[in-house]
C-alpha cells in the first residue's frame, strides 16, 4: 500500500513539474508523508528529478530541489549530469545555477 501511494504521490509531483506549477510542487514536497526526500530515485522518462526539471527548463525548480537536496552529481542513463543536460539545450540560467554550486 505504501508503494502504491508513493507511486501516486511521484505522478503527482511529476505532473506538477509538466505544468512548471512550482507552488503544487511545493505543496505535494511538504504535505507528502510517504515521499521520501531522496529525489536520485524518482525518475520520469529515464531521467532523474532534477535532470528532468532542468530538460522542463525551470531554474526555480532546479533551486528547489538542490535546496531539498538533489544531487546535482547523479548521473542519467547516458551518463549525463544535469548541467550536461542544460548545457546542451542552452539554459544559460541552469547552467550558470549548477556552475555556481560546482564552486562553492
Amino acid at each position: 500500500m505504501l508503494l502504491l501511494e508513493t507511486d501516486k504521490i511521484s505522478r503527482e509531483l511529476f505532473n506538477a513539474i509538466d505544468e512548471n506549477d512550482v507552488y503544487k510542487v511545493k505543496t505535494i514536497l511538504l504535505s507528502s508523508k510517504v515521499l521520501q526526500h531522496n529525489f536520485d530515485y524518482y525518475e520520469k522518462d529515464e531521467q532523474p528529478i532534477l535532470h528532468y526539471c532542468c530538460l522542463k527548463g525551470n531554474l526555480e525548480l532546479v533551486k528547489l530541489f538542490v535546496q531539498m537536496g538533489a544531487n546535482q552529481y547523479v548521473p542519467n542513463r547516458f551518463g549525463w549530469l544535469p548541467l550536461h543536460v542544460a548545457i546542451y539545450l542552452e539554459f544559460k540560467d541552469i547552467t550558470q545555477y549548477l556552475l555556481n554550486l560546482s564552486n562553492d
